[in-house]
């Protein structure tokens, strides 16, 4: 899958081949994560009283481990709308049975993003929502298990 990253901005004094550094820490991933397919727009911008700087427009490709996150919860989205007795007969190494199983399935993420994807279509707009709910979740079931009704934890 490929991602279009816009108005990345470059000094003029600066190379090229700096820009998987730049991406990735505009990103916050690791350099070595990231493959840059093409440079889809390169522009110089002068506006205003800043220095000129080169804006980038780049196609990136996707890591393995999210491309594998977006088709398992693709899969298990359509698995539970058409056939949900089979979800786990999924179909990446067909004709072999209970392929889903040989992986995370992430049935429960599937389960709250499956309504986010049959309205929109969009896995990543799904694969977002579900971490961002995971984050919350995660931080309010901590609060909620900490025994503090404020969530602030006293020390006496």
């Amino acid at each position: 899958m490929t991602v279009i990253l816009r108005n990345l901005a470059l000094p003029l004094d600066r190379d090229e081949g700096d820009l998987a550094g730049v991406v990735a820490q505009a990103l916050a991933v690791n350099p070595d994560d990231l493959t840059i397919r093409t440079i889809v727009r390169k522009s110089l911008d002068a506006r205003r009283r800043r220095q000129p700087r080169f804006l980038y427009t780049l196609a990136l490709d996707l890591g393995p481990d999210t491309r594998l996150f977006l088709w398992t919860l693709g899969w298990d989205t359509h698995a539970l709308v058409s056939h949900p007795l089979a979800i786990f007969d999924a179909n990446i190494f067909y004709p072999e049975p209970r392929t889903l199983a040989y992986s995370e399935h992430q049935i429960g993420s599937a389960l709250f993003a499956a309504p986010v994807i049959l309205a929109s279509g969009n896995l990543v707009l799904g694969l977002n929502l579900v971490l961002l709910f995971s984050c919350a979740a995660s931080g309010g079931f901590t609060i909620s298990a900490s025994g503090c009704p404020t969530g602030l934890m006293r020390t006496t």
